[in-house]
């Protein structure tokens, strides 16, 4: 199997990989075929789970048996941490997008490493704390951003080493809780501005830098 690869990650948080070697190294591997349920929301929280290989999806299903994913992540990112330490139940439905791995970290394990490697500690809650940080972002961004710079943010997180995001516009819809209308509509804009184009299942970046200039100035007009 793929090594842990920690320097791009469809996640934008990651544990580095110092840390992330020393709680796979007290882990479980499993391998899951693209498609498998992995677990579902209510099941009891067993493990911080750690993707060594492939892509996962956490979602909820509402009352309709609707699907919408809250988030997708990729080799090097790690979930389930929060409702692991607080004995909480799993948030999610969590689903192999891909063939995947991964490197299940019980809780006592992760509670030995906390107690006597001070390193694991710190990072960990560092980890905390830049989710913490991360979700007050989001939600400054929906109160005070037009979706198309909020959806240039999200292609820069998502986008890997060679500038491509592969995620369909109903994934990225499904993250940031819009309409796929909504979304084809800021990539046209975003397209125009000759920030992207689009490709056969990805959207290429053009101008990344540009593009993250627009997005980190205020205002809601198109061109910021």
């Amino acid at each position: 199997m793929k090594q842990v690869n920690s320097k791009r990650s469809l996640d934008r948080i990651t544990l580095p990989d110092g840390i992330v070697a020393k709680l796979t190294s007290v882990s479980r591997r499993v391998n899951y075929k693209r498609g498998t349920l992995i677990h579902q929301a209510g099941d009891p929280t067993d493990s911080l789970c750690i993707v060594t290989l492939g892509r996962i999806s956490g979602y909820r299903l509402d009352e309709h048996g609707k699907s919408g994913a809250a988030y997708i992540v990729g080799a090097g990112s790690a979930f389930g941490l929060f409702p692991l330490l607080a004995k909480r139940p799993r948030s999610h439905n969590c689903e192999a997008v891909e063939d995947s791995q991964i490197a299940h970290v019980g809780f006592k394990e992760i509670w030995r490493l906390i107690e006597n490697d001070a390193d694991v500690r710190q990072r960990i809650v560092t980890y905390l704390c830049d989710r913490l940080s991360m979700a007050y972002d989001v939600i400054d961004e929906e109160r005070h951003l037009p979706l198309p710079k909020r959806l240039a943010r999200r292609l820069d997180d998502f986008a890997g080493d060679d500038d491509c995001v592969r995620l369909s516009q109903q994934q990225l819809a499904d993250q940031m809780g819009v309409s796929r209308v909504a979304i084809g509509t800021s990539i046209k804009k975003l397209s125009k501005l000759g920030f992207l184009e689009t490709g056969y299942g990805k959207l290429i970046l053009l101008e990344r830098q540009k593009m993250r200039n627009f997005s980190s100035t205020p205002g809601g007009t198109e061109r910021g």
